[in-house]
């Protein structure tokens, strides 16, 4: 089919660039996060034509299914995620919201005898089927006076995080893991959060961006047509600190993994 050709196609150029990188006089680093890149789009085309579809609707209704097995498990325990993704829900506490909350990967890193509610919002009802189980298995493991103690309040719904229906300063955490690069509009997206979170509040964010070290920021801009399809829409190649500052977000905690194409950092709003 022409989708296959087409994935044909783009896996041989991944494939070629990957063993130019290895050639090239690069530092082992950089050579292993070029052949991770390779190897997790090759993985990903290969479970799923859907990934270079063009399908209408949400595709990741389509993902669902299979998003926990690349994106979770042993692969995210290698390159650092899990420690990452704990790392940022330590201090976390009183009323959250977690937007593009996909199958609840986040979720077991989240301390709950500390949340008074919890809001997980996504765009994808199929996502939000696999983390409403996940949610209920955690919240299994208190007993009946500890969900008393909490006094948990947790909701799961569609919405488009663009445009939520949610009040103004109504959050003190809002958390977003991993999908700054998969929204159409990140900039419209940040400013939704920036709008929900309470003036004290922090934006909590682990996110793709552009690597601050501009060989591999050179090589993003370059292939991110090609690596895109093959990455679930997601741009590898998205300023995040750049989008915040934009919108006058001030950054409190900031920190670069993986050559700067991982940042993880904190932002609450600017004092009037």
């Amino acid at each position: 089919s022409k989708i296959q050709k087409s994935q044909s196609d783009i896996l041989y150029i991944l494939v070629s660039f990957s063993l130019v990188g290895a050639n090239f006089q690069l530092d082992q680093a950089t050579k292993k996060l070029i052949l991770s890149t390779t190897a997790v789009c090759t993985a990903l085309s290969i479970v799923s034509p859907s990934y270079c579809s063009s399908s209408p609707l949400n595709k990741y209704d389509l993902y669902s299914s299979s998003y926990d097995v690349l994106n979770g498990g042993s692969l995210t325990k290698f390159l650092g995620l899990d420690d990452l993704r704990r790392n940022i829900a330590t201090d976390l506490h009183g009323d959250i919201l977690e937007v593009a909350i996909g199958t609840g990967l986040q979720l077991p890193y989240y301390d709950w005898s500390k949340i008074n509610t919890f809001v997980g919002i996504d765009s994808s009802k199929e996502m939000l089927n696999i983390a409403s189980r996940s949610l209920d298995i955690i919240l299994g493991q208190f007993d009946s006076s500890q969900i008393e103690k909490i006094s948990l309040t947790h909701i799961l719904e569609v919405a488009d995080v663009e445009s939520t229906k949610l009040k103004d300063n109504q959050f003190d955490y809002v958390v977003d893991t991993f999908s700054m690069c998969v929204f159409d509009n990140p900039r419209a997206a940040l400013s939704e959060m920036k709008r929900v979170v309470k003036p004290n509040g922090r934006i909590v964010l682990l996110e793709n961006s552009r690597s601050t070290f501009p060989p591999l920021g050179f090589i993003q801009d370059v292939f991110e047509p090609i690596v895109t399809p093959l990455a679930k829409n997601c741009r590898w190649n998205v300023d995040v600190p750049a989008i915040a500052a934009s919108l006058d977000l001030v950054q409190v905690q900031g920190s670069e993994q993986q050559l700067g194409t991982i940042f993880q950092g904190s932002f609450t709003k600017k004092d009037d």
